[in-house]
C-alpha cells in the first residue's frame, strides 16, 4: 500500500506499507488488508481501487549504523461526519467493501 500525505509540512510525500502474505504474517495481513476493503485474494489481482483516506501513525526508526527510516505503524479508515468509514463505493464481485461488515475469521486468504 502507498499512503499520500495530504496535510501538513510533508504534504505530497509518499510512504509504503508492505503486507507479507506467509503463513505467519498471513493473520495481519487479513487485519489490515480488510481495514480498506480487501477481503479475498482475488482483490488484490484487480486494479487498484480508488483513493481511500485514511489516518496513518507514521514512526521514525533508527537502526544501530545510524540510519533513520520511517515506519507505517498502523492505520485506519478514516470516518465522515456520521461515522461510516470511507471506503470505495463500488464493490468488484461480491463481498463487501466496509470494514464493518467483514469477518476478519472468513476471509478466504
Amino acid at each position: 500500500l502507498v499512503f499520500e500525505i495530504e496535510r501538513g509540512e510533508h504534504t505530497g510525500r509518499q510512504i509504503a506499507y508492505v503486507a507479507w502474505l506467509t503463513k505467519h504474517a498471513m493473520p495481519f495481513a487479513k487485519r489490515d488488508l480488510g481495514k480498506i476493503g480487501i477481503l479475498d485474494f482475488e482483490a488484490l489481482l484487480r486494479p487498484a481501487t480508488p483513493k481511500i483516506l485514511c489516518n496513518v501513525r507514521v514512526v521514525s526508526r533508527t537502526a544501530d549504523d545510524g540510519t533513520v527510516w520511517n515506519e507505517v505503524r498502523s492505520f485506519e479508515a478514516a470516518a465522515d461526519d456520521d461515522g461510516e468509514p470511507f471506503a470505495p463505493e463500488e464493490t468488484h464481485g461480491t463481498g463487501s467493501t466496509h470494514e464493518a461488515d467483514a469477518d476478519p475469521d472468513n476471509i478466504p486468504f
